[in-house]
C-alpha cells in the first residue's frame, strides 16, 4: 500500500495531498485498519522522520515528527508520543 504515488491521486478516503512538497520523501512502512491509515515517512534531503495518521472515516489527519532513532516506536504508537508532547 503506497499512499504517495506519483503522480497525485485521490486517497482511498478522499483526502487530495500536495506531492509537490514530498519531493525526496520516501514512505518507509504503511498500515491500515479499518478506520486508521499511518505512513512512516523520510525526506532524504532533511534527514527527518515522521508519521502521518489519517482517520479514514473522518479525514481527520495528525502528523507526528519522530526522533530518527525511535522512528518504529513513532510509527507502532503515534498517538501515545502526541500525548507525551502535550503533557
Amino acid at each position: 500500500m503506497s499512499r504517495w504515488p506519483a503522480p497525485p491521486r485521490e486517497t482511498e478516503a478522499g483526502v487530495m495531498a500536495d506531492f509537490g512538497k514530498l519531493a525526496g520523501v520516501v514512505e518507509l512502512a504503511a498500515r491500515r485498519s479499518d478506520r486508521v491509515e499511518l505512513a512512516l515517512l523520510y525526506n532524504r534531503r532533511s534527514g527527518s522522520v515522521w508519521v502521518d495518521v489519517l482517520h479514514v472515516a473522518t479525514g481527520e489527519s495528525l502528523t507526528v515528527d519522530a526522533e530518527p532513532a525511535k522512528a518504529l516506536d513513532f510509527y507502532y504508537h503515534p498517538l501515545a508520543y502526541c500525548l507525551r508532547e502535550a503533557a
